[in-house]
Parts: C-alpha cells; sequence; structure tokens
C-alpha cells in the first residue's frame, strides 16, 4: 500500500496544481481517508483488514510528505516585499 498511497497522492497533486499549503491539505485528506478505507474493510463482504496495511498507508503518507517539502519549500519573510 505504500507505493500506492505516494502514488495517488502526487497523481492528485499534479492534477490539481494546488499550492502548498492546499497540497498539504490533499495530503492530509488522502492519507486519511486511504486509513479509513482500510478500517471499513472490516465490515466489507470478502475484504481483509491488516494493521500492516495501516501502517504502509501512514509510512507511504510520511515518504510523500518527505518528498513534497523539498518540492514546494515554504516563502520566506522577504518574498514579495519590494522595501
Amino acid at each position: 500500500m505504500t507505493n500506492q498511497t505516494i502514488t495517488i497522492v502526487f497523481f492528485s497533486l499534479a492534477v490539481s496544481h494546488a499550492g502548498r499549503r492546499e497540497g498539504l491539505i490533499m495530503m492530509a485528506v488522502i492519507v486519511g481517508g486511504l486509513v479509513l478505507y482500510e478500517f471499513a474493510q472490516q465490515a466489507m463482504w470478502d475484504s481483509t483488514f491488516d494493521w500492516r496495511d495501516v501502517a504502509a498507508t501512514f509510512v507511504g503518507g510520511l515518504i510523500s510528505f518527505l518528498i513534497y517539502l523539498p518540492l514546494h519549500p515554504g516563502k520566506s519573510e522577504t518574498d514579495g516585499n519590494l522595501a
């Protein structure tokens, strides 16, 4: 699930052209949704819940976050100020 998490996060960010803040929010929503889906599998017919899938989803989200930060650095305090 780690590879799928990273793929879903970055595909969604590429399609949406999100800014830094929006990208981080989107990333949290995607990872949260994938974790909720893992828990929902307990109630689904012919589905298997596995804690390792939940852990792999969080690891994928963390890797996505660590890749995303250097690609979208925050603005410094002097950006936009032409004094």
